[in-house]
């Protein structure tokens, strides 16, 4: 039961879905290495709404109609990522925005992001990130066979908040990131290595050796992203792992994006 409760834990922790409770239990550093697992399903969900309304289309006669619709079904895909992880990640998105423009020292910083109200920054820093994944998918939507990278994105963005986990020092002696911080044994390592297996397997065979270069760089800006985010705040926390989730899947989606409009 070890592992299937970090498993819970992991999905309690980053979606929505209605995972029992066990009342005094907290999640340990084991449920960091689900987290990809997490991305695997939410990318997992994207990806057969957008085979299904495909499928439905070309039933239809319309072959074309992702690559005309690919605006408004890019909203779609961001929003339904959202609202599968409540908008965690979006809440510590904006706390680290705020954190990082509005606060001279790390100590500020981290006062800052105690507060839960959103200032200006934090405001600006969800709209440009919003703005730069939904022209993102917008790009990919158009292009045939490019959906996939929709299905493994989310699995390395969530593995931006495994390696935070893992590698980092917490901020504060308590709070989400300080629970979920330690160092992984062999088997978490497997349980997470095995995730971006699939979601680096489901690109290559897509998508050959460019797909196998997109997932190297995705699988180093995981590792990059929250050591950046942590710096400017003296440690990471659990709104430095929401932001690198959405930063690094920013990141990963634009490279996408470029390898097909090149």
């Amino acid at each position: 039961m070890g592992r299937a409760r970090d498993m819970a834990d992991a999905f309690a922790l980053m979606t929505v879905l209605p995972v029992p409770d066990s009342g005094a239990h907290k999640p340990t550093s084991r449920a960091s290495a689900w987290f990809p697992w997490v991305g695997l399903f939410i990318g997992s969900v994207v990806l057969s709404l957008l085979v299904i309304l495909n499928s439905v289309s070309v039933a239809l006669g319309d072959g074309e109609f992702l690559s005309r619709a690919a605006w408004p079904l890019a909203t779609l895909v961001v929003g339904i990522s959202a609202v599968l992880t409540r908008f965690l990640h979006w809440d510590g998105l904006a706390d680290l925005g705020d954190a990082w423009w509005g606060g001279a020292d790390k100590a500020r910083r981290l006062e800052i992001m105690a507060d839960s109200h959103v200032g200006a920054f934090g405001v600006a820093t969800v709209v440009l990130v919003a703005v730069m994944q939904v022209v993102c998918v917008s790009t990919l939507l158009t292009h045939v066979g490019f959906g996939i990278a929709l299905f493994a994105a989310p699995v390395f963005a969530r593995m931006a908040a495994t390696f935070g986990s893992w590698l980092g020092t917490p901020a504060r002696p308590d709070g989400l990131g300080a629970c979920v911080m330690g160092s992984p044994g062999v088997i978490e390592i497997v349980i997470a290595t095995f995730a971006l297996g699939i979601a680096a397997a489901s690109m290559g065979y897509e998508h050959g050796v460019a797909g196998w270069v997109w997932s190297g760089f995705a699988f180093v800006v995981a590792a990059v992203v929250p050591h950046l985010c942590a710096q400017r705040v003296g440690g990471v926390t659990g709104d430095v792992l929401g932001a690198s989730v959405l930063v690094t899947e920013m990141i990963v989606l634009f490279a996408a994006a470029m390898v097909v409009s090149w």
